[in-house]
């Protein structure tokens, strides 16, 4: 069960910081459709979602240096990303709230408010990331020259 826990945590933690600014803005859309899942996934134990999410917040590589560098994260840093370097108590504690009412609800209404909540956690709504469109159906249809 340890084993899947951090599984959990470590996928938690990179969807954290796909919100953080690694993925587009229209990408984060089904960020709540991951976490349900997850949770479904954990439905053996109310406390085991919340467990994931507490551990992909202080997630991080070995900070006695013995190990390199994985990507842009460097030994120490946390692999959800910037905006869960200095989180305190208190946000914490109101992330956990709004992820436990989620799951309590297992509606679409509360998977909603808690994409809010990541997105709030995540350092809010990305302005001037260079990802300006959506993505949309294309006609492939090609001439020859």
């Amino acid at each position: 069960e340890t084993s899947a826990i951090i599984g959990g945590a470590v996928l938690s933690a990179a969807l954290f910081r796909g919100s953080s600014g690694g993925l587009p803005p229209w990408a984060i859309e089904g960020i709540p459709d991951l976490f349900s899942s997850i949770c479904t996934a954990c439905k053996e134990s109310d406390l085991t979602f919340d467990v994931i999410l507490l551990i992909s917040m202080d997630i991080q590589l070995d900070p006695s240096g013995t190990a390199e560098s994985f990507g842009f994260i460097a030994p120490g840093k946390r692999l959800a990303g910037r905006y869960f370097e200095k989180l305190n108590d208190i946000t914490r504690r109101q992330f956990i709230a709004c992820a436990q009412n989620a799951a309590g609800q297992n509606s679409a209404d509360g998977w909603r408010r808690f994409k809010s909540a990541v997105k709030q956690l995540c350092g809010g709504k990305k302005k001037d990331s260079g990802y300006d469109l959506k993505p949309a159906i294309m006609s492939w249809d090609c001439t020859r020259i």
